[in-house]
């Protein structure tokens, strides 16, 4: 419907409506940056990372040399599903749930604070250098599940709230 006033544009009520396909598709691309960032710190930080450790031909110094690449690149990776997420946000106007600013929050923890200390452990170590035993891995690991539920946890908010929207509304019939 338009309303046409005098001296002023007509102005189509509807021009949100032709907007909601956008939006929709921005969700479903959320939805998927969400599974693919899931699915690449579970692959990666939770299955290969250990993985290396079980091959009998690599060195100690060799694994955590090869991790050290790993983490840097799914990182990075990381770095990017992040910088995504915001930018799908921001092009339907929506606020991060508590779900996902947790998982960003924990990323950033693992990222600026835990993995340079893990580095500089196994960089001694790679040199030959004695290292004291520490607990970083295991909080390590712990945030890495935390990460990993808070994304599946954001994953699924933000398909119940799409199927919520396409779920056909109640008519109601006069005769």
């Amino acid at each position: 419907m338009s309303v046409t006033q005098p001296g002023k544009i007509s102005v189509s009520k509807n021009r949100l409506s032709h907007a909601e396909p956008l939006f929709e598709a921005a969700r479903i691309a959320l939805i998927a940056t969400i599974s693919v960032w899931m699915g690449a710190a579970v692959s990666g930080n939770l299955i290969a990372a250990p993985a290396k450790f079980q091959a009998p031909s690599l060195t100690l110094p060799v694994a955590l040399d090869v991790g050290r690449m790993q983490f840097l690149w799914i990182g990075v990776f990381e770095a990017f599903c992040t910088l995504l997420i915001a930018l799908l946000l921001l092009s339907f106007r929506q606020k991060p749930s508590l779900s996902l600013i947790v998982a960003l929050c924990v990323f950033g923890f693992q990222r600026l604070w835990l993995l340079p200390l893990l580095n500089a452990r196994t960089l001694l170590i790679i040199a030959g250098q004695p290292v004291e035993d520490s607990s970083l891995h295991l909080l390590y690991v712990a945030s890495e599940f935390l990460k990993i539920g808070f994304l599946f946890w954001a994953g699924i908010r933000e398909m119940r709230s799409l199927f919520r929207k396409a779920r056909p509304t109640a008519v109601s019939v006069q005769t």
